[in-house]
């Protein structure tokens, strides 16, 4: 048998590879030819840890001191405050996380998907709960 084109496994695309034969009295057989498509891998989901940093400032981007904030996740249930330059930061896995950031009646409850380093920027606004 005698197969003409080839396959790089390593660089996507369509290839085509045809396939001869004879038999032992020489008879040649109908060629048949194959597609292959080489497709691009897919990355696995990520399973790193990353950082989450939480900017609270208010209404006046002044940053907001020991506002409280609770990430809780499949793994993770970590409270901070923020500290003088109105940041927390979390170290977490990757996942999806609900948040609540209080502090003297103000409130904010959400979500973050975490698959990189990531910024949540707050406002906090008298009255806003």
């Amino acid at each position: 048998m005698v197969t003409s084109g080839s396959v790089n496994t390593a660089v996507a695309g369509t290839y085509t590879l045809t396939y001869n034969a004879k038999d032992a009295a020489g008879n040649a057989a109908i060629p048949k030819t194959r597609t292959v498509n080489v497709v691009a891998a897919i990355p696995p989901p990520s399973t790193g840890t990353y950082t989450v940093t939480f900017e609270v400032t208010d209404s006046k981007g002044k940053p907001v001191r020991n506002a409280e904030i609770d990430m809780e996740g499949d793994l993770d249930d970590i409270t901070i405050k923020t500290n003088s330059a109105g940041k927390a930061i979390f170290t977490v896995a990757s996942g999806t996380y609900s948040y609540e950031a209080s502090k003297d009646g103000w409130e904010i409850e959400d979500n973050v998907i975490v698959t990189e380093d990531t910024t949540v920027r707050l406002v906090m606004v008298k009255g806003h709960r």
